[in-house]
């Protein structure tokens, strides 16, 4: 379980759930990521049960924003427990297993900032330039772009170590 001194204990547990151990060097662990894919998962769940995910909400009605709509929702929906997924795999015994738990990590993290950036420019365009969601969102965006950097470069760094041990070994 993850407690750290500032921790408050309904979020411990959670990070618990969610994050990998701490000493799991391959996940490159980010202690907010499973806080905010959950955030954005539970607001996705939301929007299907109660509201109609099929149906462009009605201040959006006017404009084409539908499928931006729909992206969001459904990328926020389905990529989260996809990360969660990853980080099980990536802490998983096998080298190959963590591999592709790496792509799948990838994968589940830009599509997560492919949704952001869909409700982020959807926001926009409807002309809701209110300072702190648009500051919110932007602030996530980049926070889920940096996410996939990370999986970049742990991806190159893994083909750089195996095009190593492949040389040494001929």
């Amino acid at each position: 379980m993850v407690d750290p001194p500032q921790c408050i204990r309904p979020v411990c547990v959670v990070m618990g759930w969610l994050a990998p151990p701490h000493d799991s060097v391959r996940f490159r662990r980010v202690a907010f990521e499973p806080m905010l894919y959950l955030a954005l998962w539970l607001s996705a769940i939301i929007i299907i049960v109660w509201g109609d995910i099929w149906n462009v909400p009605p201040m959006l009605a006017d404009t084409d924003s539908g499928a931006h709509f729909l992206a969001w929702s459904l990328l926020s929906l389905i990529c989260p427990p996809l990360a969660l997924i990853a980080s099980r795999i990536i802490g998983s015994a096998g080298a190959a297993w963590a591999y592709r738990g790496m792509w799948l990590r990838l994968a589940a993290d830009s599509g997560q900032a492919g949704g952001l950036a869909a409700y982020t420019l959807l926001r926009l365009e409807v002309g809701d330039f209110h300072v702190l969601p648009v500051a919110t969102m932007l602030a996530c965006l980049l926070f889920v772009v940096h996410l996939v950097f990370r999986d970049v470069g742990a991806l190159i760094n893994v083909e750089r170590v195996t095009r190593q041990v492949e040389r040494a070994g001929r």
